[in-house]
C-alpha cells in the first residue's frame, strides 16, 4: 500500500489492478507472471508516492513506458527485450 501512497486497502487494490493490465503485453498470448507484476510494482514503488494523486500518477507513469517500449520495439521490429533480437 505504501508504494501508491495510501493507507487504504481498496485504492491499493484498485491501483494494483491497473498494474497489472498495464503489465499485460496485448501481444501476448499468456497473462503476465508474478516477475512482470513485481517489475511493475517496482518501478510504481522506486517512484516513492506521498499521496493518493501521485498513487494514481505513478502507475500511469509506468504505464505509459510499457506502452512507449512496447511501440519501440515494433518500429524496430524487436519481438522481445532479448539480446537476440536487439543485435538485428
Amino acid at each position: 500500500m505504501s508504494g501508491f501512497g495510501t493507507a487504504e486497502p481498496g485504492f491499493a487494490n484498485l491501483m494494483l489492478v491497473n498494474i497489472i493490465n498495464a503489465a499485460c503485453d496485448s501481444g501476448s498470448a499468456r497473462p503476465p507472471g508474478a516477475e512482470d507484476i513485481n517489475r511493475a510494482l517496482a518501478a510504481v514503488s522506486g517512484i516513492g508516492a506521498r499521496d493518493e494523486i501521485e498513487g494514481m500518477l505513478a502507475p500511469q507513469m509506468v504505464a505509459t513506458h510499457f506502452a512507449a517500449m512496447s511501440v519501440l520495439r515494433r518500429l524496430k521490429g524487436l519481438r522481445d527485450d532479448s539480446s537476440a533480437g536487439q543485435q538485428r
